[in-house]
């Protein structure tokens, strides 16, 4: 192969070396989203839960 090929192909990995760590940096800050997400909806659940356990019996004493 030529030099000029083998810059080229020195350019091409070089990138995708660069394309290949971003990627990692954004999931991780998908997964905290996610999980922040994740937490708030449970956290929703859990106070509908205990909403419905405590009013059941008022509803039931009349």
């Amino acid at each position: 192969m030529t030099r000029e090929k083998l810059e080229a192909l020195n350019k091409q990995r070089a990138l995708k070396r660069g394309k290949s760590e971003k990627p990692i940096k954004q999931s991780t800050s998908k997964k905290t989203k996610w999980t922040t997400i994740s937490i708030w909806l449970n956290a929703l659940l859990l106070i509908a839960l205990l909403m419905i356990l405590l009013y059941l019996p008022i509803d039931s004493g009349f």
